[in-house]
């Protein structure tokens, strides 16, 4: 496994992989930003986890690039929308919770220590496609911007 965070002693290789996912490249030094990545081999899959303060990124061109849409919006999506509700849990739809307070309780028992908190009122995005194989979310709490990706391989 691979692992950057933004503690490493020479955060170059971490910072530019960060860049990248956030749209930042060529930007000056991001105050406030947090990340931890792992990246595993053999085709176990990634993991990213980002905190950033919003006013630091160009949050519709990073929503953009992560094709991040409202959870209302994928379940609108007939084609994908069972794909989605079984990310959030619960199987049974007639035991599932609210939408939105099952994407803010998926999102703060996946989130890192260090990314805020999500709550039903955050603003939350999912990458139109999400499911349980392959996801990225992104949340805005209090002005801290949360992004989580996990991709199986």
């Amino acid at each position: 496994m691979r692992r950057y965070q933004d503690s490493d002693d020479d955060p170059t290789a971490g910072r530019r992989i960060v860049e990248r996912q956030l749209r930042l490249l060529g930007s000056s030094a991001v105050n406030g930003l947090r990340y931890d990545l792992r990246f595993y081999g053999g085709g176990w899959g990634t993991s990213i986890a980002i905190a950033v303060p919003v006013v630091e990124v160009d949050l519709p061109a990073v929503l953009a690039a992560a094709s991040a849409v409202p959870p209302e919006m994928i379940v609108a999506d007939t084609s994908w929308s069972e794909h989605f509700l079984s990310l959030l849990g619960g199987e049974d739809e007639d035991e599932r919770p609210a939408l939105r307070d099952a994407a803010a309780r998926f999102l703060d028992e996946h989130r890192e220590p260090f990314q805020p908190e999500c709550h039903a009122s955050s603003a939350i995005w999912f990458e139109s496609q999400s499911g349980v194989n392959a996801w990225i979310a992104l949340w805005d709490t209090d002005g801290l911007l949360g992004y989580l990706s996990w991709d199986q391989g």
